[in-house]
């Protein structure tokens, strides 16, 4: 018979109510490896040949009904391709096996004379990494024996790849710690699942393999462009096809990336280019499948439509971030589209510059010019200017400052002056990169008068009304600084009173105080306001002289100096004097201080009541 090629003949007894009708044979062809698929094929066969033949219309036997449920159940188990399988799970030694019918083993591509222990794993090791608990607890919940239990996941099919299945299953019976399972096996890939209701509006489903950068969709991708359910290269392969939008790129990478690191569930809207070739906003939910090692790696991805009024809040976000920027001293504002520069809208003292800019098709910059003169000090016409600047404004939010403010005193209508603060607020729209400002002014009189009071109390003597020693100090250090490279030269003189202490002992300190007053104010009528004068403390003063032409003229105001003091009252008042002169050499506050007080007791060493160089003194040493 090997001669032949008949490796497995097989005799079968036929047997109809209990009447022996013959034997069928049936010789094993070589594609056939296995005696279950013989068998499978000899009833088969049988049950048609004997329904032809008539047997079962004539027949009522129990025995003719089952073979006749038994032609209709495999026939819709052909039909439906639904494998069926039995595990068996012995708890005391953690061992799985696995019995399949024709179907199931055809489904898993795997040789039906592989034992029990072969055939369950050779199925359960191709489960796809991420569903390996979710596996588990299916089993863990059929041995509960309480419900049947459906479960869906991708496989790794030995021919077709990675495909989705569905099992059913139930606990079927225990004995000594060993459960048998039983349920079916079907592939879904070709499939269709028909929906009662359609909706433009339903989510989309995949799952998402970092080490294999392999996605593959649960649903019939009805929402997102392209056609293939299952993609590799992901998430590169769509940004190489355009359907991430371009200003979430990076963001999209992110969220693919070190996925095992990430928090459990995860939501993003982004948009995304839908089956009409048009962006629209998806809100991504992605999902952990579990956290052992196999499972970690793989996310499953939902991608919710968001309804189209998700543009309205859009279109608006600028505007929120603007107006919560607002306060209740605003007095007035405009919207401006940098992209452009046109004014979109405008209130307060500036509701009439929008309709000035649409009638005259101005840009706010131009609009703003047109009253600057009505609004600003001439000295602030510069300043003003560069602060409405558009390229400014664009320059400096791009450097980070989205926020700037210039505060400056603005012409009232009745002629005064009124402490403003011009507030420019820049944003840039996330998704078109459009630029946006709200220009907005501030009253801040109250507030400024404050500051200004303040200032002035902790930067001026109280009795004298000049500054006092630390104030004095600042701004002359602040001017040499800011006089670099001016060719200037300057003064530096201290004084005190000539026996003053005399006078505050016979006089008392009233008389004294009333005495340093009205040196100060010779001190204020003699030099100019563009001088600093102060007090360093007792009867010590200082002047800082601005850039003296010549030390005549020098000498003729210490000249006139004097000679107010000898004219005041009937009270003797008299100076010494002690001038530094400063050029452009380095200057040092503390250095020019103690030179002007030696020039001073120098003064006072010659009798009093005059003025002395230092230079002259260092001359003499």
């Amino acid at each position: 018979m090997k001669c032949k090629d008949i490796f497995g003949l097989m005799v079968c007894p036929l047997i109809c109510q209990g009447k022996l009708l013959g034997f069928f044979e049936l010789d094993n062809p070589k594609s056939l490896t296995s005696e279950r698929y013989l068998l499978q094929g000899i009833a088969d066969y049988l049950a048609k040949d004997l329904s032809k033949r008539g047997y079962f219309q004539s027949a009522q036997t129990e025995e003719a009904g089952k073979i006749r449920d038994a032609m209709q159940q495999n026939e819709i188990l052909e039909l439906t391709q639904l494998g069926l399988w039995v595990i068996q799970i012995d708890t005391a030694s953690d061992a799985y096996s696995m019995r399949a019918d024709s179907r199931m083993l055809q489904l898993l591509q795997v040789d039906g004379e592989k034992s029990g222990r072969e055939i369950f794993n050779h199925w359960y090791e191709r489960i796809n990494d991420g569903y390996y608990k979710y596996i588990q607890t299916a089993m863990d919940r059929m041995m509960q024996g309480d419900e049947v239990i459906s479960v869906e996941y991708t496989w790794n099919h030995p021919d077709l790849g990675e495909v989705p299945v569905r099992c059913v299953g139930k606990l079927s019976g225990e004995k000594d710690g060993v459960y048998t399972l039983k349920g079916y096996h079907r592939l879904l890939c070709d499939m269709r699942k028909l929906q009662f209701l359609s909706y433009n509006n339903e989510p989309e489903m995949f799952e998402y393999n970092e080490k294999k950068h392999t996605i593959y969709f649960h649903t019939n991708r009805n929402l997102i462009y392209g056609r293939s359910r299952k993609e590799d290269g992901f998430p590169y392969t769509w940004i190489r096809r355009g359907i991430i939008h371009p200003y979430f790129i990076d963001r999209f990478q992110q969220m693919f990336t070190n996925v095992d690191a990430q928090d459990d569930i995860q939501y993003e809207d982004i948009l995304l280019l839908n089956k009409d070739k048009e962006f629209a906003w998806y809100r991504v939910e992605m999902r952990k499948i579990g956290e052992t090692e196999l499972d970690k790696h793989t996310l499953i991805v939902i991608l919710h439509p968001i309804m189209e009024d998700r543009d309205i809040p859009l279109r608006n976000v600028w505007k929120d971030d603007f107006y919560q920027a607002m306060l209740s001293e605003t007095i007035a504002y405009v919207e401006v589209d940098l992209e452009n520069g046109m004014i979109q809208n405008g209130g307060g003292l500036w509701k009439d510059y929008v309709q000035e800019g649409l009638e005259k098709k101005l840009t706010y910059s131009e609009v703003f010019q047109n009253h600057i003169a009505d609004v600003i000090r001439e000295k602030d016409y510069e300043s003003y200017s560069n602060y409405l600047n558009l390229d400014n404004i664009k320059r400096k939010y791009f450097e980070g400052q989205k926020t700037t403010q210039h505060t400056f005193r603005r012409k009232t209508v009745d002629g005064g002056l009124l402490w403003v603060k011009l507030v420019i607020h820049v944003f840039q729209e996330k998704i078109t990169g459009n630029m946006y400002a709200l220009l907005y002014l501030k009253d801040i009189e109250a507030r400024k008068q404050r500051q200004i009071a303040q200032e002035r109390e902790a930067s001026w003597d109280p009795l004298t009304n000049v500054l006092n020693r630390r104030s004095f100090q600042r701004k002359v250090e602040e001017y040499v600084h800011d006089m670099e490279n001016k060719q200037e030269i300057n003064a530096f003189l201290m004084m005190d009173l000539d026996d003053f202490k005399q006078v505050n002992d016979t006089c008392g300190h009233q008389e004294g105080d009333q005495l340093l007053e009205k040196f100060a104010e010779i001190l204020k009528e003699t030099f100019r306001k563009t001088d600093i004068i102060g007090r360093l403390g007792g009867d010590e003063f200082v002047v800082f002289v601005k850039n003296i032409k010549s030390r005549k003229i020098m000498n003729c105001r210490l000249e006139e100096f004097l000679k107010r003091l000898q004219e005041e009252g009937s009270n003797h008042l008299g100076s010494s004097i002690g001038i530094r002169m400063l050029s452009d050499e380095d200057f040092d506050y503390d250095t020019m201080l103690r030179q002007a007080d030696e020039a001073m007791y120098a003064s006072k060493g010659k009798g009093k009541n005059r003025y002395t160089y230092y230079e002259e003194i260092k001359g003499d040493r």
